[in-house]
């Protein structure tokens, strides 16, 4: 019998008349028991993460839908199940997690960290247990080294799922914007890049808050941010913390919907094929609509402020030391440190030009090769 739950999507590919379906995911039965107390309704939210579309699930093509509200986990089965999109797939970016990409954006806006803490506390809401301001991060839930453009397409390109109409911080901060962060102890910022967990925000269009598991006997708030982790961890599999607030980043959770489909993707793909198909839509998507916009430029906000991430208040007395040294060294070779940041800055811009370069000529081809088909 088997223990796996296999989701498939209707496949837009040129050969979808002989492949008229795509293996999207498969994911163990037991990882899903434990993540939700309503399978299917889960199973839609995450399809609706990954598809950038909402849709429904049925038991087999042309069959009829699933039971969303009275299925729960221990009656949930594994097999095949099938998602029929409501209008076109907008996927994510399978390497959304992944920080290589880089920008000549590089700065950072030196009071993203203040406005973080000042919206979440100043500890992690995450963690249980105490955990000092000095041991967290303000982190990017799109990656910093996305850079502001990829936000930009990002955003216009779901938009619409999530009623956003104002995107005015956006346009101003960019990729620093406030809505792109979250306050959080350092070893989750670690396991959330390299999509060991994910934030899963209810309620929303799929998902009420109660179908979530909850770790504590107080009462369940109505509007919740749950960290989930999607590692086997022993027997506490899934890591589960209430999040202090009352649903502060919607409907900017398009961000936090997006990262949680890449690493749902990241983790159950049902294999190197749909990785491959996925990531080359991205290429002719996001990442081409990226590589085709103007390079970009500091935000107005930042254009008067300081060019690096102000240092916090507790910056430890060894790196002053070493500004000192690397000033001294600078004027013992006959040029200034603003000099070096200068050569840095062309090579950043110059690297920057060629990968935006390779990325076009990716795109262009993959373009032309669909035409070709």
């Amino acid at each position: 019998m088997t223990s796996t739950v296999n989701l498939h999507t209707r496949n837009t590919a040129a050969r979808a008349q002989d492949e008229p379906w795509l293996h999207l995911l498969a994911i163990p039965l037991a990882d899903i028991q434990r993540l939700c107390h309503r399978p299917f309704k889960w199973l839609r939210f995450v399809l609706f993460a990954i598809c950038g579309v909402k849709g429904d699930l049925y038991l087999a093509p042309g069959g009829e839908m699933v039971d969303y509200q009275s299925t729960l986990a221990q009656e949930f089965q594994a097999g095949d199940y099938y998602y029929i999109p409501n209008g076109s797939y907008n996927f994510i970016d399978p390497k959304a997690i992944n920080g290589r990409h880089t920008s000549i954006e590089t700065v950072r806006r030196a009071d993203f960290r203040d406005e973080i803490i000042a919206r979440d506390g100043h500890q992690c809401p995450f963690s249980v247990e105490y955990t000092p301001e000095t041991m967290c991060d303000s982190a990017h839930i799109i990656p910093h080294s996305k850079g502001s453009n990829y936000l930009i397409v990002l955003v216009q390109s779901r938009k619409h799922l999530y009623g956003i109409v104002d995107t005015t911080t956006l346009g101003t901060y960019g990729i620093d914007s406030t809505e792109n962060g979250l306050f959080m102890r350092a070893g989750i910022h670690r396991a959330f890049t390299h999509a060991i967990c994910g934030f899963l925000q209810t309620p929303n269009f799929a998902l009420a808050t109660e179908d979530i598991p909850y770790p504590d006997d107080t009462p369940m708030p109505h509007a919740r941010c749950t960290l989930q982790f999607f590692e086997h961890q022993g027997a506490v599999a899934s890591c589960d913390a209430r999040f202090r607030g009352t649903g502060v980043l919607q409907p900017w959770s398009l961000f936090l919907d997006f990262m949680y489909g890449a690493a749902v993707f990241h983790k159950w793909a049902s294999g190197a094929d749909v990785r491959a198909r996925l990531g080359a839509d991205a290429e002719a998507g996001i990442l081409a609509a990226v590589a085709a916009m103007p390079p970009e430029h500091l935000p107005p906000a930042l254009e008067t402020g300081a060019r690096k991430q102000a240092p916090r208040k507790d910056e430890p007395k060894l790196s002053k030391a070493m500004d000192a040294i690397l000033f001294l060294g600078c004027m013992l070779n006959g040029t200034t440190p603003q000099g070096v940041m200068e050569r840095i800055r062309e090579a950043e811009e110059q690297s920057e030009r060629r990968r935006r370069e390779e990325s076009r000529s990716v795109a262009e081809a993959w373009c032309k090769a669909q035409a070709d088909i």
